[in-house]
């Protein structure tokens, strides 16, 4: 099983598999859009559908798709290859929902194949229930060490996080109820978060801290603390109302080699009294917010965060001085 390039518009290429097409065009199946210069790959989607909206791609002809796949693998590596191979044999749910006609392998694929949770980009903030505070440990290091927001021409580092997941097994009612699919934005009075799943339940990841990566930003200026200090921020960086077009979303940086210090929330009160939970104090206490960088982001309750530690040396790499006694 390969990929096959089937449709081109400058340096972005939709590639399928090449038993979903045989022939082109066919009734329909998945494709995955790949950008040549930037290396992004796009989520899984209907051929006809990106054909249909899109409206830009040239189809790429037979006696070319062998050699340009040939370049697509030297350019982008076998394992980025590898990864689109991936999601295309084993979707997300809502990718086969975007499909006008199934194909046969598809309706054969059980649950657990589509909703497989550590095989790909697009499955990294689908949740195993049955483990989640290493889930929790997981998505910090992925988001906090290698993930930037771009916003149009913008790019920011996260330097705080915090999670928030209510199931069975995990009854935090400290978490916002929600019907959103996972890795979806979900705006609010508090902020704004990455939404979560897993196999029954629901939760979030609220942004508390940023940092500009744009050199032109003052340092006093380049960190932003509060959950809905940095929603304004960010929403700065938007497009003119006239021009609808805008980039939104997470892309991979250089991998960042810092301490993640993990620590309580932030101004927790009162659980949700309409959702059941035997263990309010357990879940108002746990260290479920994630930092970098605390020294120079100056969070407001910094020494607090150092002396929950209970360890000089953690506090003191935290604050970068001693505290008092």
């Amino acid at each position: 099983m390969n990929i096959i390039p089937l449709y081109k518009f400058g340096s972005r290429i939709l590639i399928g598999l090449d038993t979903d097409f045989t022939t082109v065009p066919v009734q329909d199946s998945l494709v995955v859009e790949l950008d040549l210069n930037s290396h992004e790959i796009m989520q899984p989607w209907s051929c006809q559908k990106k054909l249909k909206f899109d409206g830009l791609y040239e189809t790429v002809i037979e006696s070319d798709r062998e050699i340009l796949a040939n370049q697509i693998t030297e350019k982008v590596g076998k394992s980025l290859i590898d990864e689109i191979i991936d999601m295309l044999l084993y979707p997300q749910k809502e990718s086969i929902e975007t499909l006008v006609w199934l194909p046969e392998r598809l309706k054969k694929l059980t649950n657990s194949e589509v909703y497989r949770t550590s095989k790909n980009r697009f499955t990294e903030f689908l949740l195993d229930e049955n483990n989640i505070e290493n889930e929790f440990v997981r998505l910090a290091d992925l988001i906090l060490l290698e993930k930037n927001l771009r916003i149009n021409n913008y790019l920011f580092w996260f330097t705080e996080i915090e999670f928030y997941y209510y199931c069975e097994v995990h009854q935090d009612a400290f978490t916002h109820q929600h019907n959103e699919s996972a890795k979806k934005w979900r705006f609010h009075n508090q902020g704004f978060d990455i939404t979560l799943r897993g196999d029954s339940g629901y939760g979030g990841i609220l942004i508390r801290g940023v940092e500009h990566l744009d050199s032109n930003i003052l340092e006093t200026e380049r960190y932003v603390n509060g959950p809905r200090r940095v929603l304004f921020e960010i929403m700065r960086y938007l497009n003119p109302v006239d021009q609808p077009a805008n980039i939104f979303g997470l892309v991979t940086g250089k991998k960042r080699d810092l301490q993640v210090f993990k620590t309580f929330r932030h101004g927790l009160n009162t659980p949700d009294p309409t959702l059941k939970c035997d263990r309010p104090e357990f879940f108002r206490d746990a260290n479920y917010r994630f930092i970098v960088n605390p020294q120079k982001s100056q969070i407001t309750d910094r020494e607090n965060i150092a002396r929950s530690f209970n360890d000089s040396k953690l506090s003191f790499d935290f604050l970068g001085y001693t505290l008092k006694q």
